[in-house]
């Protein structure tokens, strides 16, 4: 079963995209995902890029010794019919 999802560059360290199916979003199955994804890069900087990450995901990427480069609210909103 596939439960998550990752674009991975490692010649130039970008980690696109992580992310995780609804039944399995919690930080433990982020963690071994961006993990996993930072064991492929080959570079010594990293860029991950992601949207509408829960505080939650970004204490993990915290823990794991990533930092915010950027952060750009508001993107998202509802299209009515």
């Amino acid at each position: 079963m596939t439960i998550c999802i990752c674009r991975v560059e490692p010649a130039s360290g970008l980690i696109d995209a992580p992310d995780l199916v609804p039944a399995h979003r919690e930080a433990a199955g982020y963690q071994a995902l961006l993990e996993a994804a930072l064991a492929a890069v080959r570079t010594p900087s990293v860029t991950v890029d992601s949207w509408g990450d829960s505080p939650e995901r970004v204490t993990v990427c915290e823990r794991l010794g990533l930092t915010t480069a950027k952060d750009v609210p508001g993107w998202q909103f509802t299209l009515h019919t």
